[in-house]
């Protein structure tokens, strides 16, 4: 079992493929920084994975999630005047995409926002 285990993950490496959805060529990556609120009565685990991705891509801003999160508001803000150009609720998504198109070029902010994480970031125009 053991050297199926290692023969698994060596062909997984070697093939280079990934199992996380990825921007397209010529998309950009949002980095979002994550903040989760602790009930200090639950425990709480660690994970070594995100529980969403952003990327802009041909005016787009797509939002990939990595593991199902019951309720979900993701906001768009323009940074220089603080309008929200954005928000809407979603339950247990997979993926969203927004349409940015027509927008002012400038600094925007993401926001995604449930029950226990806070996920944030930047991206321009």
């Amino acid at each position: 079992m053991r050297k199926l285990f290692w023969l698994f993950l060596v062909s997984f490496l070697v093939s280079g493929t990934s199992a996380f959805a990825t921007p397209n060529d010529g998309g950009i990556i949002i980095t979002l920084e994550k903040e989760v609120m602790l009930d200090e009565e639950l425990p709480q685990a660690r994970s070594l994975f995100e529980p969403a991705y952003a990327f802009l891509e041909d005016n787009m801003v797509h939002v990939l999630f990595q593991k199902i999160i019951p309720a979900v508001t993701i906001r768009i803000i323009q940074e220089s005047t603080g309008q929200v150009i954005y928000s809407n609720d979603y339950f247990s998504p997979s993926t969203v995409s927004i349409d940015v198109d027509g927008q002012e070029p400038g600094t925007y902010l993401i926001e995604i926002i449930s029950e226990r994480i806070h996920m944030h970031g930047e991206f321009d125009l």
